[in-house]
């Protein structure tokens, strides 16, 4: 998993427990999601497309 994520130049993670992503979605999509805000813990599955 570590090798598939640093293979995306825009992706570096160093350690699980400290890890940011940025997601960009619909606003549609995000007002589903109850509109998390900074520091929101939100789950994400993660899948190789």
């Amino acid at each position: 998993l570590e090798a598939i994520l640093q293979a995306q130049p825009t992706v570096n993670i160093k350690s699980y427990q400290q890890t940011q992503i940025t997601i960009a979605m619909p606003k549609s999509r995000y007002d589903n999601m109850g509109r998390p805000q900074v520091g929101s813990i939100i789950d994400i599955d993660l899948k190789i497309i």
